[in-house]
């Protein structure tokens, strides 16, 4: 019988392996990245619901003695990080706005449309407008030969258009006078802002623990007691 040779074939490693036999593939590589960022992004946000949670309850329950200086500024500094954007929101929402020299009023930010912003009214033609711009521009600026016109900068879409027309429409008839800007609060009989009306409004909607008032009326000692508040209300 004949002797059979035996060969042996040596097959190239792929290019992506090539000087490091253990280098992830592309798409492994991003699968990596998309797990990372959701992690990050998700222990970032139950720290910071934590950490407002606490801060909330110290300030708001009447704690704030109870803190030395340090922690008392940090849970401050927590509180208004945190309701910096809703804070804008319930602004627009409470606010009435009655204009008078415009020096007061913002154009782009401020309620001042009979009772609406423009974010609401011309939400795509607000993103052309520079956020510096936004910030800054006053009716008494902005109204006077139309100059806001001035502060769109880029290409307009069919809805900028459509919206550029609907804000035209709405603030041409509006007219400044010699007066102040009068800014009132809704949610006060008396039209005054007060810290109780917008911790309340910040509350609607939410629904009271039973035992609370039972936890922290307790003689157990602080941090048991906000423990307690915590496991109610979960």
């Amino acid at each position: 019988m004949a002797n059979v040779a035996e060969h042996r074939v040596q097959m190239p490693a792929p290019a992506a392996q090539a000087g490091n036999g253990m280098s992830a593939a592309p798409e492994k590589m991003l699968n990596h990245f998309v797990h990372l960022v959701t992690l990050i992004e998700r222990t970032g946000n139950a720290l910071g619901t934590l950490a407002f949670t606490w801060a909330t309850v110290v300030l708001l329950g009447g704690y704030p003695t109870k803190l030395i200086g340090k922690d008392f500024w940090f849970s401050t500094v927590i509180v208004f990080l945190e309701v910096t954007n809703d804070a804008r929101a319930l602004f627009n929402d409470a606010v009435r706005i009655q204009v008078g020299s415009g020096d007061r009023v913002l154009f782009w930010e401020d309620p001042w449309i009979q009772g609406l912003t423009v974010a609401f009214v011309a939400p795509d033609l607000l993103k052309l407008v520079r956020p510096s711009i936004v910030r800054s521009r006053t009716v008494q600026q902005g109204l006077p030969g139309n100059a806001w016109v001035r502060d769109i900068a880029g290409e307009l879409t069919v809805d900028a258009v459509v919206q550029y027309l609907q804000l035209w429409t709405r603030i041409q008839n509006t007219t400044l006078a010699e007066g102040a800007d009068v800014f009132s609060w809704k949610l006060s009989a008396d039209g005054q802002f007060s810290t109780r009306s917008a911790y309340t409004a910040c509350l609607a909607g939410s629904t009271a623990l039973p035992a609370a008032r039972q936890v922290w009326e307790s003689f157990a000692p602080l941090k048991f007691r906000f423990f307690g508040w915590l496991v109610l209300d979960c």
